[in-house]
């Protein structure tokens, strides 16, 4: 994700590695391992992201922490008893939303205190997103569908904006335009096609906007055998 300034990108190596480097590529430097997933803060200073740790039994568990985004120690935020993941730092830098293992979506001040739960107790969603204004919150959306959605912080109102099909797609990244007009989703499609030496499965990457007020959708861009991971709007 790029940074506030727009001059460093933030980015995952090798799966689980949180790095920072130049526009240019040239210059990278290594925070902290062991991560799922991370975003900056609005001044650009820090970064907050979900750190794993092995359990002695059982999957790994997930607490958010921050870090420098020029380096030295991480420290912990908040440690919930369902693993977090996909963090994401409010516009005014006071709140960070979250999703966990049970797919509720949460939000913790960035010191760690007032946590709170994000619309009805019923929402299932994961990747929560906010928006420029801090009013909203994107996600994906749970159910006997899957749904890219906005909740309404003032009302906890969810509204649909596009459908998604968990049979032929998986979603791996959100992101609000800078004015808050679209969401970007990026996606991997799976689409028959005629494999060697038999017929078999191929995975299209595809990037998708669409507009929050009329829900029309525009294909951005789309490659075959891509694997997407993660999306950014340059502020």
């Amino acid at each position: 994700s790029w940074s506030p300034d727009g001059r460093r990108v933030a980015y995952t190596a090798r799966f689980r590695e949180l790095w920072v480097t130049d526009e240019s590529g040239t210059r990278s430097q290594l925070l902290v391992a062991r991560i799922g997933g991370s975003d900056w803060s609005p001044d650009g200073r820090t970064i907050v992201f979900a750190r794993y740790t092995p359990r002695p039994v059982g999957p790994y568990r997930g607490s958010l922490w921050r870090i420098p985004a020029a380096g030295r120690r991480a420290r912990l935020v908040h440690a919930p008893r369902y693993s977090t993941h996909d963090p994401s730092w409010s516009p005014d830098g006071r709140q960070i939303a979250y999703g966990d293992n049970r797919q509720r979506l949460w939000a913790v001040s960035a010191s760690g205190g007032g946590l709170r739960p994000l619309g009805p107790a019923t929402l299932r969603g994961s990747v929560p997103r906010w928006s420029p204004d801090r009013r909203r919150i994107a996600f994906v959306q749970y159910g006997t569908a899957v749904w890219l959605s906005v909740l309404d912080l003032r009302t906890s109102r969810v509204r649909r904006l596009f459908r998604l099909d968990p049979t032929m797609s998986q979603t791996f990244g959100l992101a609000w335009s800078p004015d808050g007009r679209w969401l970007a989703l990026s996606r991997q499609l799976e689409i028959p096609c005629d494999g060697v030496p038999l017929p078999g499965i191929c995975l299209d990457f595809q990037v998708l906007a669409v507009r929050i007020a009329d829900r029309a959708v525009r294909e951005l861009y789309r490659a075959e055998y891509g694997e997407p991971y993660g999306l950014d709007w340059r502020r």
